[in-house]
């Protein structure tokens, strides 16, 4: 790597330190396009270095110099998952909203709905019950009553930003797989026959879906634009946010389903391996030391290892016979990294599970953002209610030979398969 290169990506570094920075402390003033475009350009770095320690073969300078790079933007990708930055996009989806509610054709929508049910008025947001006041069960009404209604929290959205994410034109996508390789390259002496290879090529598609959930409220909610705001931002948009995220975890392909990472990708698996019955006194780390060998093992580079925090907290309180916690040398001192691969906790994984990969080999591909209608819906007007829909339209599939850049399985039986029985 010339000093030109490492110059390029060293800024590179640098101004997405300062841009996160400008983003933990001016969340509720930045777009959900700006925030993209900071993931974007974290990629097309996450990809140089990438491409840079590839390419440096046996040189052990520009290795190191590449991995202390490449650590730096792990941290800044923790950073960005866990602070102010996710919270920050939530806030931009909200000053989406308000601002869409400022707009002279949404206001006059709204006020021509509270007296006529032959209106509607939609908008798209790019990043069930219904609820009325009425319907408080107290016996009394005695006190200032907060608006805001309770409700028990969900987990945080993940894979949205780990995935490959684009987007897509069309209804449907098709690529092509390169199939039973013959015959390769070869040693041929002067006039003799060439060596000669061939293969075939398969074609696999996958669908668009759509991802819809409604609410209702009363018409006299549509005076308090910050608490309709407020609903459309935790009700529907975090719900279908959810829906997608568990689409592109677990869905199963099926019907009206995305077809998700778990139920296509690898079970752990050690036969054959040296790697087999030969870990003594073998714990989760080692379990998870041992997915990201698997992995490379396939060609790929694991890059998230996705765990619950349940199991998070069972590796980090660990401790030997006489208290001292256990950390192994091939983890990160603060314990968010085996080797070079970041761990997440998430709900998302069950617990006892866990899910290690290349998750660059994972594509979300967007066709409709999602988009809000607030209209009349079947008896709504004669009830004076409103409806409030939120639907996107999204493809979720991982090729054929990028499967095995993935291993999922569960803690106890990949310890049994890699543990080392006593001998006596």
């Amino acid at each position: 790597m010339n000093e030109e290169l490492e110059k390029k990506l060293n800024e590179a570094l640098e101004g997405i330190k300062g841009q996160i920075k400008d983003f933990e402390k001016n969340a509720g003033e930045k777009s959900a396009e700006q925030y993209k475009e900071l993931e974007t350009k974290m990629s097309e770095l996450q990809k140089q270095i990438e491409d840079g320690l590839k390419a440096a073969d046996n040189s052990h300078e520009v290795k190191d110099s590449l991995e202390k790079m490449q650590d730096h933007l792990d941290k800044l990708d923790i950073k960005l998952q866990k602070s102010g930055s996710v919270k920050g996009l939530s806030q931009t989806i909200d000053q989406e909203i308000k601002s869409a509610f400022e707009k002279e054709n949404i206001t006059k929508g709204l006020s021509e709905m509270k007296s006529t049910q032959m209106i509607s008025v939609n908008f798209e947001v790019k990043a069930a019950s219904t609820m009325m006041l009425s319907a408080y069960a107290g016996d009394r009404l005695t006190t200032d009553i907060d608006r805001n209604i309770s409700k028990a929290p969900n987990r945080m959205p993940l894979f949205r930003n780990l995935v490959n994410v684009s987007t897509i034109k069309g209804n449907k996508v098709t690529w092509v797989n390169k199939e039973a390789n013959e015959g390769g390259a070869g040693m041929t002496a002067e006039g003799a026959l060439k060596s000669q290879v061939s293969w075939t090529y398969t074609e696999e598609s996958a669908d668009v879906k759509k991802i819809t959930e409604f609410i209702k409220v009363s018409k006299e909610s549509l005076d308090d634009l910050d608490f309709l705001r407020s609903e459309i931002n935790t009700e529907l948009i975090e719900g279908v946010e959810l829906k997608l995220d568990e689409q592109i975890s677990s869905g199963d392909g099926t019907g009206l389903n995305l077809k998700g990472i778990l139920p296509q990708v690898p079970v752990f698996n050690v036969t054959g391996t040296p790697l087999d019955k030969s870990v003594f006194n073998a714990n989760k780390r080692d379990v998870l030391r041992s997915a990201v060998a698997l992995i490379r093992k396939n060609r790929f580079n694991a890059n998230y290892i996705v765990i619950n925090p349940m199991d998070g907290a069972t590796m980090e309180l660990e401790k030997g016979k006489d208290g001292h916690y256990i950390l192994p040398p091939f983890t990160s001192v603060d314990g968010t990294k085996i080797g070079a691969t970041l761990i997440i906790e998430n709900e998302a994984i069950a617990e006892g599970d866990f899910l290690a990969g290349d998750f660059t080999k994972s594509n979300l591909r967007i066709k409709e953002e999602i988009n809000i209608n607030i209209g009349h819906s079947d008896d709504d007007f004669v009830k004076n209610l409103v409806t409030i829909l939120a639907e996107m339209r999204a493809v979720h599939y991982i090729k054929k030979h990028h499967k095995p850049a993935f291993v999922k399985g569960t803690f106890a039986t990949a310890i049994t398969a890699i543990d080392k029985p006593e001998t006596v």
